[in-house]
């Protein structure tokens, strides 16, 4: 079986789980949230050539790099977006049935992709890209009205 198989088939096991722990509600004491640590490596698994400013970059250097027998690039670029179409898809099914929308947390190095449900991949990472503002680096909070309370150093 091709790697890219298991890794859907670990998706959906752990979407079919949290589906079920959601559907019981306040009976299951499991949080609705679900962590995934770069579930796209299976398409690009060499991140010494994501180097770039943006994931286009990334894609250029990829494609530029692949030897002829590997899979196009372009092939792998659809299976990404399909991946974050489905779990984009999941979260609005989810919202329509039980009232309440999950939190998919991922970490990865794609971006701005185009999903297969008309929603803007922009809005569901919220400006936070690792590319721009640096990996693990806490985002400066707006001073507010209590003037005890100040921008955290950068």
């Amino acid at each position: 079986m091709e790697i890219s198989h298991l890794m859907y088939c670990h998706v959906r096991l752990f979407l079919a789980l949290h589906r079920y722990f959601s559907e019981l509600g306040d009976e299951c004491s499991i949080p609705t949230i679900l962590f995934f640590d770069k579930p796209t490596q299976v398409y690009f698994p060499n991140f010494k050539r994501d180097l770039g400013d943006s994931f286009a970059d990334a894609k250029k250097a990829e494609k530029d790099q692949r030897i002829p027998t590997e899979r196009p690039v372009d092939d792998d670029i659809q299976a990404v977006q399909n991946l974050f179409s489905r779990l984009s898809e999941y979260c609005i099914e989810l919202q329509k049935e039980l009232g309440f929308s999950p939190k998919i947390i991922v970490t990865d190095h794609a971006d701005d992709l185009v999903l297969s449900n008309e929603v803007k991949f922009d809005t569901l990472v919220n400006g936070n890209r690792w590319r721009t503002r640096g990996f693990i680096h806490p985002i400066p909070r707006k001073a507010e009205t209590d003037s005890s309370i100040t921008d955290l150093p950068t």
